[in-house]
């Protein structure tokens, strides 16, 4: 081999790694990139040339070469955004959209998409989304499609408004947290006692262990804050023993008990309570509730008042909320009540 060979070997191996060093620059522009993927550089050795030597023949490399520059289409990481259009695939497949005043269609993963004043769904380039109408199956909640692949366009953004008939609760509860409220007299319900719906808090901040807060709409479409505290409690027979409240604003619970508004007694807001037992593995074995009785009076914070609560036929707890105000809609049982389920994972 020639000293001038030898040098093209070099550079060869030097134009290589400028190539593959340009494809991880690329990556690391590109990391704030919405759906964007990575790509990586596969190398491979080039031609051989052979050689006399005094044991016979050898073979000399003349350097390497990029085999391929490949796409790293494994799951990336999913983000929270604020618009209620960005979507994320997980697992296989890409989103379809098609050039304005074309046929041609390309495919994406970049889920940023918005609508546009006439209603068409678009990503960033104007390009429109893809998709079939879609029917759900009465009996079974099977979806299936409908007619021919086209363009997603929405004739109305405005729809008719839908109560909130379900609540599901994603929470950890430490074993480790100690009771912060008690109630020697009624372990079981020391929230329960401790609430008052006519102060600010209704519940002291260092009064549970852990609160979740949800959305929930009313028959109108307004939405109001549905808050769950839970607090450990204390029991004599060693079991782990949650006891949780759910809880609206006080000023806008609009529950009536004989003409007379709750919203101005101390149990305003209070909309079920129970516990959550736990086995030793951690797992939920058996959960308790209560509601407010058909026949309770305005007194909320006597227990008599509460009655074991109805369960859902798919086994979930179910409380009756009231934000408007309206009559005969204050208990699970009334003909107009705005009635939720609660998934506290346990049925």
């Amino acid at each position: 081999m020639s000293l001038m060979s030898s040098m093209y070997t070099g550079i060869a191996g030097l134009n290589i790694n400028s190539q593959g060093m340009s494809v991880v620059g690329n990556n690391l522009a590109n990391s704030g990139t919405m759906g964007f993927k990575r790509s990586g550089t596969q190398f491979e050795d080039f031609f051989y040339s052979s050689v006399t030597t005094g044991s016979g023949f050898g073979q000399v490399g003349l350097g390497a070469d990029i085999a391929s520059i490949y796409g790293d289409f494994s799951q990336g990481a999913f983000m929270d955004t604020s618009s209620s259009t960005d979507l994320a695939l997980s697992g296989n497949g890409f989103f379809m959209v098609r050039q304005a005043n074309s046929e041609s269609v390309y495919y994406t993963r970049a889920g940023n998409f918005s609508f546009d004043a006439g209603g068409y769904l678009l990503d960033p380039n104007g390009y429109v989304v893809q998709g079939w109408k879609a029917s759900t199956d009465a009996d079974t909640s099977q979806v299936s499609t409908l007619g021919s692949l086209g363009d997603i366009r929405l004739d109305s953004f405005q729809s008719a408004p839908k109560a909130t008939d379900k609540l599901k609760i994603v929470t950890n509860l430490s074993k480790s947290s100690t009771e912060k409220t008690t109630d020697a007299a009624n372990p079981f319900f020391a929230l329960f006692n401790s609430w008052d719906g006519q102060q600010d808090p209704a519940l002291s901040d260092t009064g549970y262990a852990y609160q979740s807060t949800l959305k929930v709409y009313d028959e109108s479409g307004s939405a109001h804050d549905v808050t769950v505290y839970f607090d450990k409690a204390s029991n004599a027979s060693g079991a782990d023993v949650w006891e949780f409240v759910v809880a609206c604003d006080p000023a806008e619970d609009g529950r009536t008990i004989g003409g007379a508004k709750l919203s101005a007694t101390s149990g305003a807001g209070l909309l079920m309570t129970g516990t959550i037992t736990f086995d030793t593995t951690g797992r939920a074995t058996n959960v308790s509730a209560f509601t407010l009785s058909d026949t309770a009076s305005c007194d909320l914070k006597d227990l008599s008042n509460w009655v074991p609560a109805d369960f859902s036929q798919d086994g979930y707890p179910v409380f009756t909320a009231n934000f408007s105000g309206q009559s005969n809609a204050s208990t699970t049982g009334a003909a107009n009540a705005l009635n939720v389920k609660l998934d506290l994972g346990i049925r």
